[in-house]
């Protein structure tokens, strides 16, 4: 016997990500800020950004709703430093769903890991 039809909405698009591994923790740092303070210059916009490990390797992740073109292009230079790489699909899982409950709690929240400690 099968259950009444699900109402689940369509997936929708991807949302925006860009993500870029640096040679170590100054130039990923550096990057991080960076792009931070271009996102607050650029208000009103709907990015999170993360300063991560991946396999020891320094990353910079911003995620969210599409920035303007002018936005998206100055991010893409300050991460031109390292290298643009795509992420995988449960690491990026697992950064909206942090976002998500961040932006529950109010519209800009920080947190701080340390290294090996979990998301």
């Amino acid at each position: 016997m099968s259950g009444p039809p699900r109402d689940d909405p369509p997936p929708g698009p991807a949302p925006y990500y860009l993500a870029a591994r640096f040679a170590g923790e100054a130039d990923a740092a550096q990057a991080y800020h960076r792009a931070h303070e271009a996102i607050l210059a650029a208000q009103p916009c709907n990015l999170g950004g993360w300063r991560l490990q991946l396999g020891q390797v320094w990353h910079v992740v911003l995620l969210g709703d599409p920035p303007p073109p002018a936005l998206d292009a100055r991010l893409r230079q300050l991460f031109a430093r390292g290298e643009l790489v795509a992420l995988p699909p449960a690491l990026l899982d697992r950064l909206q769903e942090r976002r998500a409950r961040a932006r529950q709690r109010g519209p800009r929240v920080e947190r701080h890991y340390w290294p090996g400690q979990p998301l």
